[in-house]
């Protein structure tokens, strides 16, 4: 989390995830999202650093590497590669665009290709999410051109 004057400005959110090899052997790694920074603190260095600081966090708590959905173009500044050069693929066992893996120290995934597995973290249901939003104001949902770049690369396979 990230903040200013004592407000909340960023934050990002970390999950345990795992690839099992195609051995069957199963190796656990680190998996963020979202990242976001309230928009007046955006273009200031906040999302990057919550991404430093918390990769060298996962490294120390000894994760060979940090993968993501995100925006190819954005992440590999910070190391991230996409997954196809790694042999790793989602569950249906394809290469989505936005799949990026960042190996926290030298040769981390040397001979480990397979499926990647974020267990069942992200799945929401709709029900629960419904009476959750109920405790907040309401709120215009829209779509920014982000989220609509996000949702193509998602959906495009490499």
């Amino acid at each position: 989390m990230a903040t200013y004057d004592d407000k909340i400005v960023g934050h990002i959110i970390y999950v345990e995830g795992k690839i099992i090899a195609n051995n069957g052997k199963e190796h656990k790694i680190a998996a963020f999202g979202p990242v976001s920074v309230l928009p007046e603190y955006q273009h200031k260095g906040i999302g990057s650093k919550l991404i430093t600081h918390t990769a060298q966090l996962a490294k120390e708590m000894g994760y060979p590497a940090i993968l993501i959905y995100g925006e190819p173009e954005y992440y590999k500044r910070f190391g991230f590669k996409l997954s196809k050069e790694y042999g790793i693929t989602n569950r249906d066992k394809k290469y989505p665009a936005a799949m990026q893996v960042w190996e926290l120290y030298p040769d981390a995934l040397k001979g480990i290709e397979g499926i990647y597995d974020e267990g069942g973290i992200y799945e929401i249901d709709p029900i629960e999410l419904q009476e959750f939003e109920k405790g907040f104001p309401v709120k215009e949902k829209k779509h920014t051109t982000t989220q609509e770049r996000f949702l193509e690369l998602v959906s495009k396979f490499i």
